[in-house]
């Protein structure tokens, strides 16, 4: 994305660079958002843990919870970017779009967490992130 941005930018035309902000803010916010809250559940799992791992592995603790301060400065600082280029209506339906995505695609893939779901409860949650998110595009249009 950072790439994309400065290709637009100096190949000029304000239009090229607004439809390569239009597209690599959201996606950019909603990956380091979606890793970030993937860092919180770990740092959960520790405290659902006792704090046992503390003793056990404090290094891995320790660059845990450095990963979850750097994201979530990151996603600031991001954040404030696109909503400085970007107007609201464009920016917060698609980063939030995204980052839903994002989130379950990594529940799903670290932390397994439709593994013990019934087949109907999947396909009903499946089908009611896509009314939200068809909701969100309604909203924005």
């Amino acid at each position: 994305c950072c790439a994309m941005l400065f290709w637009a930018s100096a190949a000029g035309g304000d239009s090229r660079v607004t439809t390569v902000r239009a597209v690599c803010f959201p996606l950019l916010f909603g990956i380091v958002t979606a890793f970030n809250q993937m860092f919180v559940k770990a740092c959960g799992m520790v405290v659902g843990n006792g704090f046992q791992a503390v003793h056990r592995e404090p290094v891995e603790v320790a660059i845990v919870l450095v990963t979850v301060v750097v994201l979530s400065v990151g996603s600031i600082r991001v954040l404030s970017s696109a909503l400085h280029y970007l107007e609201n209506r464009v920016f917060v339906p698609a980063q939030f779009v995204l980052q839903a995505m994002f989130m379950e695609l990594q529940g799903a893939i670290f932390f397994r967490e439709f593994s013990y779901m019934p087949l109907l409860n999947r396909v009903c949650f499946m089908l009611g992130c896509a009314i939200c998110v068809a909701t969100v595009f309604l909203v924005s249009v």
